[in-house]
């Protein structure tokens, strides 16, 4: 059944990574890797859909700046980032003071 939908197309891995991680902006690279990994997607089609997507410093930014706006510590905002899988340096980078 499944080769059967393969071989009409019905299965696309790349289109599915593409909507998995713009359903999942809120999620780091490392937990968008893992999740897409643990679902049979090949890691090169996970990465070109990470090219073609959002950056991950962006994508913390985003979340940093809103933590921010709410009193949310420096400390916290970066747990909250790696708890969600960001890298080190995009949760460091998020966190600084952009208006200084």
């Amino acid at each position: 059944m499944l080769n059967e939908a393969e071989k009409l197309n019905l299965i696309d891995d790349s289109a599915y990574a593409k909507l998995f991680i713009d359903g999942h902006l809120t999620w780091g690279n490392a937990k968008i890797i893992y999740e897409l990994s643990r679902r049979g997607v090949s890691r090169n089609e996970i990465d070109e859909a990470l090219d073609s997507s959002k950056d991950e410093i962006s994508r913390a930014c985003e979340l940093a700046d809103g933590w921010k706006k709410l009193g949310v510590d420096e400390r916290k905002i970066i747990n909250r980032l790696l708890s969600r899988g960001f890298s080190h340096s995009s949760a460091r980078t998020s966190s600084i003071d952009r208006n200084n």
